[in-house]
């Protein structure tokens, strides 16, 4: 019987998964959930979040699951969720994100290889297969006097902001929230704050109101979703808790009050608004983030989906020309007499004024090491020393390296090389790593998360007992001389010899995985072995690769092949042109 396992951070997407994998799949399997609430092992299919599966990975054999679907992968790359990611070989590996690229610039493509299927936000406004958006920028009180005389360079966005722009009162907002919700049948609203007592607030001026956020109870979250699910409440205001995940189709109405640099964050935030649903024609976005950012984001995001609707010709919402029905995918208020007055000379001005900033990384990153700063939060107390440095450099420049380049950190090239310089500094805890590490100005700080090929903090502190088997290849020797045949027997009869670690597949970072260790087959090692095993398969291409490798057990499965380091290609590799 195949067995498949679904991976994801939050509990409330993983009942949602449950839930949809029902409604195709029927109750004919058994399900299971393995979690802080609950751990089930044994069913067909388990729906796993990486926090709790990270902590009982030795419960798990690698080769356990034929299939393994991850969710939000966009978070792959992170330290908790990789190694879970790569401890397991299914025969099928599948990564699914709406935002595929990440703001530290780790690439998730290491870990599933290129997209199989990619389509832009852009492109899914306008070929109709998200909701039509009435984007409306909420900028009615710019203070534009003396604008043109700023001295340009000279102020820091945040500073522009606090001059230009004059933020509302919660009462106002939800004097137009109410007034837009009046206007649109059966409303159901969404709304994002700042903080958790801005959401309270919020949920006490918006009649209809239910604040959900993370600082309640899981029970409570859940039952007031549930609520707003159905209809109960009409307004659900967050901060955190509906960023990704969770499909609530009905959602007409979004708005924005809290501000965010991450374009991840924002299409996230912005998707619950955007998927089809047949009562309703349209999404309504509401944004009160009075911000040149974003701003300048919203007009770039509006001026690519034009294009992309300029050379398809493909339309949504209804405007009259020629006597046809066309479709507008995305509209903003950009004709109108306000914005060109307003918002026009405003981007104009904070073009000019970022031209005066260093306009290479390279060249800010230069006069930051001069400055001697050594990290983030000391650039962020001091960068007004230079006046032409930003607040945020991986904001303004698009190939910002990561802070540990920009700063001029030469970290050690390798664990083992950081590893000698902790022993050097009797460094004994992870805690007085945190502590102490600035010491020595070549430790990173997360070296969990800089070094791909980190082993585990005991060994990295040098505290490896030195009684256990050096090598994976002798504690399985000793492990088939005691008669263990199987993980289970490891487990329970290990401790007969004080040299057997008690999860080998943590101790040994090249550990072959429980078949292997307990004397079964290898696999192939080589590409020329492997090219001759699929040849007599008649293995063709990467995709049948995928599903016919499970018919020769010394076959990797297709993520590991595609990892091997001279895999050419699987064009090349299949003898495709």
């Amino acid at each position: 019987t195949s067995r498949h396992l679904f991976l994801c951070h939050q509990n409330d997407i993983l009942e949602q998964a449950q839930g949809e994998f029902m409604k195709v799949i029927g109750d004919k399997v058994r399900y299971g959930y393995f979690h802080g609430n609950e751990k089930t092992t044994d069913a067909q299919i388990v729906f796993a979040s990486f926090q709790t599966m990270r902590n009982c990975l030795a419960e798990f054999d690698p080769n356990g699951y034929d299939t393994i679907v991850v969710d939000e992968t966009h978070r792959s790359k992170a330290a908790t969720f990789e190694k879970v990611i790569r401890y397991f070989q299914p025969q099928f590996l599948l990564g699914i994100t709406a935002t595929p690229d990440r703001m530290d610039r780790e690439d998730i493509r290491e870990i599933y290889g290129e997209e199989v299927f990619n389509l832009s936000f852009e492109e899914s406004l306008g070929s109709g297969l998200l909701s039509p958006t009435d984007y409306r920028l909420m900028t009615d009180e710019i203070a534009l006097k003396g604008i043109l005389d700023t001295p340009e360079g000279r102020m820091s966005v945040k500073l522009l902001n606090r001059r230009f722009f004059i933020p509302k009162r919660d009462d106002e907002i939800a004097s137009i929230i109410t007034r837009e919700m009046m206007a649109i049948a059966n409303p159901k609203v969404i709304i994002y704050c700042s903080s958790v007592d801005h959401c309270n607030r919020m949920a006490k001026a918006v009649v209809g109101a239910v604040p959900i956020h993370s600082k309640m109870s899981r029970n409570d979250r859940r039952t007031r979703l549930e609520l707003f699910r159905q209809g109960v409440f009409q307004v659900a205001v967050t901060v955190d808790m509906f960023n990704e995940g969770l499909d609530i189709p009905q959602a007409n109405i979004i708005v924005f009050l809290r501000s965010t640099s991450s374009p991840t964050i924002f299409f996230q935030q912005l998707a619950r608004g955007l998927r089809l649903h047949e009562d309703k024609t349209k999404v309504l976005i509401l944004d009160f983030v009075a911000n040149l950012e974003r701003i300048s984001f919203v007009y770039e995001l509006w001026q690519r989906i034009r294009k992309k609707i300029e050379v398809s010709h493909r339309f949504v919402g209804m405007r009259k020309e020629g006597g046809m029905a066309q479709i507008v995918p995305f509209t903003l208020n950009v004709d109108a007499t306000a914005f060109q007055e307003r918002i026009v000379p405003l981007l104009e001005f904070i073009g000019r004024m970022k031209a005066d900033f260093y306009p290479t990384w390279q060249e800010a990153s230069v006069a930051t090491i001069r400055l001697g700063f050594t990290s983030a939060r000391e650039y962020k107390e001091g960068y007004k020393q230079d006046l032409r440095l930003v607040h945020d450099p991986a904001y303004l420049y698009k190939d910002f390296p990561g802070w540990a380049c920009f700063l001029g950190r030469d970290y050690y090239k390798t664990w083992q090389l950081a590893s000698e310089a902790v022993q050097k500094l009797k460094i004994l805890t992870c805690k007085e790593y945190y502590d102490r590490y600035s010491e020595d100005p070549h430790l990173p700080c997360n070296p969990d998360e800089v070094y791909s090929d980190f082993p585990d903090w005991y060994a990295f502190l040098g505290k490896r007992k030195k009684e256990f088997y050096s090598t994976w290849q002798l504690a399985s020797q000793a492990s088939i001389a005691r008669g263990f045949v199987k993980k289970e027997d490891y487990m329970s009869g290990y401790k007969l010899d004080p040299c057997l670690p008690s999860a080998p597949a943590k101790f040994y970072p090249d550990f072959p995985g429980w078949k292997v260790f307990f004397g079964g087959s290898a696999r192939y090692s080589s590409l020329e072995e492997i090219k001759k095993a699929i040849d007599v398969l008649g293995i063709v291409s990467l995709e049948e690769y995928m599903v016919r490798s499970s018919e020769d057990a010394l076959l990797p499965p297709g993520h590991t092949l595609r990892r091997m380091s001279d895999f050419p290609g699987s064009k090349e590799f299949f003898g495709k042109k």
